[in-house]
């Protein structure tokens, strides 16, 4: 069943996060980018 139905969901989920992390600016966004997880960490 978390194959099958719960990956899927969060591939989706994140499809929609990463694009809103594009567009939201860096003030409004409350958790760590990508880039300050892998670059100022």
């Amino acid at each position: 069943m978390y194959a099958h139905e719960v990956v899927p969901a969060m591939d989706t989920l994140r499809a929609a996060v990463d694009a809103m992390e594009e567009i939201v600016a860096a003030d409004y966004w409350p958790v760590p980018t990508y880039d300050d997880i892998l670059f100022y960490v």
